[in-house]
């Protein structure tokens, strides 16, 4: 059985920090959040205004962030290991 992606990942690493949890295991490759940040250039010829929006990845480290230790698993089976631990 494989485990599916989840969203909100960064909230859920708080709140299990501030329960008192050490470690949280998260969906392959969602131990890291990207948000796009926009950036708006605007430019005016001859009084005509031109704006262009571009993005602007930016990485989160979600178990830097929420202060907590994030694995990554891809199975139930292999999340299963921590907690036969």
């Amino acid at each position: 059985m494989c485990i599916i992606a989840t969203g909100d990942m960064n909230q859920k690493a708080k709140a299990a920090k501030d329960i008192g949890a050490t470690m949280i295991l998260v969906p392959k490759e969602q131990g890291v959040e990207i948000n796009l940040v926009p950036e708006q250039v605007c430019k005016d010829y001859f009084g005509l205004v031109y704006c262009e929006t571009t993005y602007e990845p930016e990485v989160i480290d979600i178990g830097k962030e929420a202060g907590i230790s994030v694995v990554e698993v891809e199975t139930v089976e292999e999340a299963l290991e921590y907690f036969l631990e």
